[in-house]
């Protein structure tokens, strides 16, 4: 047997290589199958059970991270243990050691699914049951779970979690099954076992078995956070065995990728070192050497004995194995050593990658969150967020009324006020004045002689200066009529830049299209059917004061001082006084000649060639009347329309809508919540919601 100096010189080095501290009798397997109290603590011991001081801690971290949904959908691994190689090549006898539970094992497949196994230090046992197992899964209609199970109950619930997640026999799953082991004394580990890697498929089989079988491999083995246990009997060619040419595939550096040799006793000692020297090189972990336990009647495993036969059997081969190197190590202990510290490395590397990650996917989750539509469960929160949406809403018409762009910098097109005054002073004031021309046409010679023969005898009194005749009316009414239609395109033209700028700015007032679609839908109902409500008071209007025109008693009415002082200078022109002596004189009055050119545009031309037409007075005078009495009336027109139409459209955007969009809410609240809730977007506020909860629960974790 090997002393204590022979067996360092073995393990020299290595941080859990030793075959110290293996129980020396089988009084400790029953209840503790690995024990880390050993009567007979080594330095190393000492060692592994700080390092397993240290993994507990952090284990237990991640023990509760582990069963966080949200981590995984992030695509946050938890380290742990894959165990993976050939078909009955022993990977559920080695997973069956490292727990001591008997697994499900039987020749041909075996594992069809996924296995998580958490195996615990329960530090909590005392005063209670050393041992404590449950076994999950979820199946297809619920979640299985089997809490306080017994040893012997795990392998008939192992295959029955297979056969509902993998039917047939020669069928597998991605769908996992966790087994859980909390064990006073036992070395905290996540192992994952996965089916075995097969060359051909079997019979009935699935063509593609051997692929879904290698791609579920690479989906747990290919994550930087695991530690690929690649099993392989030890009586076989290393270079031939698929699980671990695809290790050396997924870990070329060799740095997370720890071979295990089983059935050693069926191998020659010499041809089983020269087999771990030979690739030792490509393994930075090296190869752990195990035999493999004696099977009992029912296919039951003593681990307690096959630790001792273990023992026993490298002692008398320790001539040989001693020139064995670390990493390399002994038995299953010696692995389970290993396992610790490799898994305490890979966590202490991962620990503040997993941590940066869970910070960016919350942040990045919660701004997301922040994206969605608002979610609306009841009556106040859909009053909360209407008010939200109306206030944003009326706070930027405001603005937008007085040219404020603060809510669109650099968007000239959505400055209200500019539009409005461009359609009332550069374009509808043009056509208004434009109506002006035709009364400049009846100052020439056949615009008087047009008059002349509609005038009539009767002519009854009206303002001073003013002759009322049919002709003066019938010319009159066409101006109005004229006039009308350009008012009436006024309203079309405001009525439509003005529609155009509260649906943006109603559309802004949500965070997206998609919030709260069909109470977007319902304010644009709102919105136009205030707008056409003074669309329709406007065109009323219009009317209106068109009419109040046209049926004026005795021609007209105007109280404006300058229609006296337009007729009084185009009269002078007319009986052939100088435009100078008309700026001269007590009696004059302050307008000039000058002015009635930037008023009424460039008459001089007609007012010529009233002078020398020859037309008798009285022609002329009506000419100069229907001109003067028509500048005013356009003028007129050309304040109170578009003033009318800024006070209905300003007021319909903010008071009439405000109003109609309370009355709604007092109407049927109930409706409004419905308008506001959407069966997708309550979904997506759960899962994110969710998410961000577990993201949390980990940063916190993370933190303690």
């Amino acid at each position: 047997m090997l002393n204590d100096q022979q067996m360092d010189a073995v393990v020299e080095s290595s941080p859990a290589s030793s075959m110290e501290g293996s129980p020396s009798n089988a009084d400790a397997w029953p209840s503790n199958p690995h024990s880390w109290a050993s009567s007979d603590h080594s330095r190393e011991d000492n060692d592994v059970a700080a390092a397993q001081g240290r993994l507990q801690r952090i284990l237990d971290q991640f023990n509760m991270l582990h069963g966080l949904p949200g981590l995984a959908e992030e695509g946050i691994n938890i380290p742990a243990v894959v165990v993976v190689g050939e078909q009955s090549h022993g990977k559920s006898t080695v997973l069956s050691r490292i727990l001591g539970i008997n697994l499900p094992a039987k020749s041909g497949m075996c594992t069809r699914i996924p296995l998580f196994v958490k195996l615990r230090d329960n530090k909590a046992a005392r005063g209670g049951p050393d041992q404590i197992i449950s076994f999950e899964w979820q199946g297809r209609d619920a979640l299985r779970h089997h809490p306080n199970i017994s040893e012997r109950d795990i392998p008939e619930l192992v295959n029955r979690a297979t056969r509902e997640l993998a039917g047939s026999d020669s069928a597998i799953s991605a769908t996992a099954a966790t087994l859980t082991v909390l064990r006073r004394g036992t070395p905290d580990l996540n192992l994952i076992d996965l089916p075995g890697m097969v060359a051909l498929a079997g019979r009935g089989a699935p063509e593609s078995i051997c692929t879904d079988i290698k791609n579920l491999i690479i989906k747990y083995a290919e994550k930087k956070e695991s530690i690929m246990l690649a099993v392989m009997p030890a009586d076989s060619d290393t270079q031939i065995h698929h699980s671990l040419a695809l290790a050396r595939e997924l870990d070329p550096k060799g740095d997370r990728t720890l071979a295990v040799l089983t059935k050693c006793d069926k191998a020659a000692p010499d041809g089983l070192l020269e087999r771990v020297e030979k690739n030792d090189a490509r393994l930075r972990l090296g190869y752990a050497l195990l035999r493999n336990p004696e099977i009992r009647e029912g296919r039951h495993m003593d681990f307690a004995q096959g630790i001792k036969d273990e023992e026993t059997f490298f002692n008398n081969h320790a001539s040989t194995l001693q020139r064995l190197q670390a990493p390399n190590t002994l038995g299953i202990q010696a692995l389970v050593k290993s396992l610790v510290k490799l898994q305490e490395k890979i966590i202490n590397e991962q620990l503040p990658e997993i941590h940066r990650r869970i910070q960016e996917a919350l942040e990045q989750r919660r701004r997301e969150r922040s994206l969605l539509p608002p979610f609306v469960s009841n009556n106040a929160d859909a009053i909360k967020q209407l008010y939200a949406v109306t206030t944003k809403r009326s706070n930027r018409v405001e603005r937008l009324v007085r040219d404020d762009l603060s809510d669109y910098p650099g968007n000239e097109e959505m400055k209200l006020l500019k539009k409005f005054r461009q359609e009332c002073n550069d374009a509808f004031a043009k056509e208004i004045l434009a109506d002006v021309g035709p009364c400049t046409g009846i100052l020439t010679r056949a615009g008087g002689e047009k008059l002349r023969d509609l005038a009539m005898q009767d002519r009854p009194m009206g303002l001073p200066g003013m002759v009322k005749k049919l002709p003066f009316n019938n010319i009159f009414r066409q101006l109005l009529s004229a006039c009308e239609a350009n008012c009436q395109n006024l309203l079309t033209r405001t009525r439509g830049f003005v529609e155009t700028i509260a649906r943006q700015v109603l559309a802004d007032s949500f965070d997206s299209a998609t919030t709260f679609p069909v109470l977007q839908e319902r304010l644009l109902e709102l919105q136009v059917a205030a707008l056409e409500t003074a669309t329709e008071h406007c065109r009323e209007f219009i009317c209106r004061i068109i009419e109040k025109e046209r049926t004026t008693p005795n021609g007209g009415f105007t109280n404006h001082p300058l229609y006296s002082a337009i007729l009084e200078r185009l009269m002078l022109v007319i009986h052939e006084k100088s435009t100078v002596e008309a700026g001269e004189g007590d009696h004059a009055s302050p307008l000039r000649y000058s002015d009635l050119r930037l008023l009424s545009g460039d008459i001089q031309a007609h007012l010529e060639q009233l002078r020398l037409s020859g037309l008798n007075f009285e022609t002329k005078e009506l000419q100069v009347e229907l001109f003067a009495y028509w500048y005013i009336v356009s003028n007129r027109l050309m304040d109170v329309v578009p003033m009318e139409l800024y006070y209905a459209f300003k007021n319909a955007l903010l008071t009439d809508f405000d109003r109609a969009v309370m009355t709604t809410v007092a109407t049927d609240l109930e409706a409004l919540k419905h308008m506001m809730q959407d069966a997708t977007l309550a979904d997506k506020h759960a899962r994110m919601t969710a998410r961000i909860k577990d993201l949390t629960t980990a940063m916190e974790v993370l933190r303690t």
